[in-house]
């Protein structure tokens, strides 16, 4: 994105609005606790670097070189690894940095396609990709290995907080959830154009989906069914559960972003 939004959740108000160089120095001005992940997509340059910010000083602690365009990151969630997906003609392969010295320390080749979604499971063992090929893999200590080969662009990925489940949409319009352990899918719904996000609740038991037919849809995991369903004036590209899992925030192509209630469906905030 070109600019980055500061809101305050309280009152789902927008505080603020910057763009990357008025970023680093207001950081530098005031300081901002935490860490900031983002994937660099300088398209005047062809894409040189993952980058990790420190927020609190603005200041760019590692740069990771790739050779191509870099369409993914995640932190692991003990924050000791960076994981980064790249798909172009020149690089295919997934990164697995050490957070504190930059170091490469795997790198995965996902030729020919390169990697388009990643997703780190939650006790930091595992790695999910999905690929522009319509592989979704598992990338652990030892091996790439490959989840379910579909026929279509994989779009997201998502582990659920055990690590027993893994989500994923796709440009063939469907969701699908698979046990990691067997392999075997559970269920998968089809929507009405690509699935561009996926979210699982911290306790497995809801899935939301953002989808290009302008609405986000809220899963009973167990059921496989549909019990919400928020429409949007536009392609809702991102989704997000709240840490509780009573909210869900949405990002859509009418240039707003959503807070809704889970239980009732209802928009709590609008964020222009």
């Amino acid at each position: 994105a070109d600019f980055t939004e500061f809101k305050k959740p309280d009152y789902g108000q927008v505080r603020e609005w910057l763009s990357w160089p008025m970023l680093r120095r207001r950081a530098r001005q005031t300081g901002w606790p935490g860490m900031v992940e983002t994937g660099v997509d300088n398209e005047a340059q062809q894409i040189v670097c993952d980058s990790t910010l420190a927020v609190a000083s603005g200041a760019v602690v590692r740069e990771v070189q790739h050779g191509d365009l870099v369409r993914a990151v995640a932190f692991s969630h003990d924050n000791r690894h960076l994981a980064s997906g790249a798909a172009g003609v020149d690089d295919q392969a997934l990164r697995i940095v050490e957070v504190s010295s930059g170091k490469v320390m795997r790198k995965v080749p996902h030729g020919p396609h390169g990697v388009f979604a990643v997703a780190w499971s939650h006790d930091s063992r595992m790695l999910a990709t999905g690929t522009p090929g319509g592989e979704v893999s598992i990338v652990d200590r030892i091996a790439r290995k490959i989840l379910v080969e579909l026929h279509s662009v994989v779009q997201s990925v998502a582990f659920g907080h055990d690590s027993k489940l893994l989500v994923c949409g796709s440009r063939d319009r469907m969701v699908r959830i698979f046990e990691v352990a067997t392999r075997a899918k559970r269920w998968e719904i089809e929507h009405g154009d690509w699935v561009a996000s996926v979210a699982l609740s911290h306790d497995s038991a809801r899935l939301a989906t953002g989808a290009f037919d302008q609405q986000a849809r809220i899963f009973d995991v167990g059921a496989g069914k549909a019990l919400r369903t928020v429409q949007h004036g536009g392609r809702v590209q991102a989704v997000a559960f709240s840490h509780d899992g009573k909210h869900l925030a949405t990002g859509a192509g009418d240039h707003k972003v959503r807070i809704v209630e889970v239980a009732s469906g209802a928009v709590l905030r609008e964020v222009q």
